[in-house]
């Protein structure tokens, strides 16, 4: 036995799936309209990070230099600058993310609760942005200075939070990392204008 259906009920019908339809549309197209904004925006506040960084950078740099204008320490100015760039991408990037949807407090609980693990994976990075602080405060070399770490023997060009770059006596460029710097033996032939030079005849 077949029931029919009267045609305004199928029209009906027709119009309410319809509707539904236009709805759903409507709904995915703000959807996509908001990510395309979200991301936009995050883009922007990403290029301003990168130009913000590179600019507050320059102005540490050369407002450490106006505060020691007498004796300006290039080795100061340097650590200062590379500080205070990093600071402004790590904020940079969490405007970001939160402009993205992600919870930023989701994230530093997660982070939290790894903290050992990101701890150990980021030994050495940590262990140089120590190390690099105690050479800051202790001042064992500056920028330069003719110096000799470990087994290398340059003049300081660059002090960063986590690297010291050596410029050798054959203008070779040599990395050494802040961490192995400041564990090794540190010769500093520039701290003293007068040395004793033994001669045997």
């Amino acid at each position: 036995m077949q029931i029919q259906v009267p045609a305004e009920v199928s029209h009906l019908e027709r119009l309410r799936n319809l509707t539904f339809d236009e709805a759903m549309l409507a709904k995915a197209i703000d959807m996509f309209g908001d990510l395309a904004v979200n991301l936009v925006v995050a883009a922007l506040i990403l290029t301003v990070t990168v130009w913000l960084s590179r600019w507050i950078s320059r102005g540490v740099q050369r407002a450490l230099g106006r505060i020691h204008r007498d004796n300006p320490d290039p080795t100061l100015q340097s650590f200062g600058a590379s500080m205070a760039r990093y600071l402004v991408i790590i904020v940079g990037l969490v405007a970001v993310l939160s402009q993205l949807g992600v919870q930023t407090t989701s994230i530093l609980a997660v982070l939290g609760a790894a903290s050992l693990a990101i701890g150990l994976a980021l030994q050495g990075a940590l262990s140089n942005v120590a190390a690099g602080v105690m050479i800051l405060l202790f001042r064992p070399y500056r920028i330069g200075d003719l110096v000799e770490i470990g087994t290398r023997k340059g003049v300081v060009r660059n002090l960063d939070l986590f690297l010291t770059e050596l410029a050798t006596l054959d203008n070779l460029k040599v990395i050494v990392p802040n961490s192995k710097a400041f564990g090794d033996v540190i010769i500093n032939y520039s701290t003293h204008s007068r040395r004793r030079v033994e001669a045997v005849f």
